[in-house]
């Protein structure tokens, strides 16, 4: 018998029922669009968007993660700070 597929640590059916509650949006501009919507209304001070290995999606997360992700509201993103 062979052990099920992992990802950073959890099976791949934990990680797909995990996205499969997560609010999904088609392209990046959506999500930070949406990112910044929540921050204007104060429910979070700061979002980050990121790309979903599972649905390759963007999703919302408010932990930030590694110095690839851009906060959704009042930072720069790297393109914009290589400029």
């Amino acid at each position: 018998m062979t052990a099920p597929a992992r990802y950073h640590g959890r099976t791949v059916q934990v990680i797909q029922r995990m996205c499969a509650h997560k609010n999904r949006y088609p392209d990046e501009l959506t999500a930070r669009a949406a990112g910044a919507h929540y921050v204007t209304l104060g429910q979070v001070s700061a979002l980050w968007v990121y790309r979903c290995p599972i649905c390759n999606g963007f999703h919302l997360t408010s932990q930030q993660q590694g110095k690839r992700q851009n906060a959704m509201y009042g930072l720069p993103t790297p393109k914009e700070t290589a400029a």
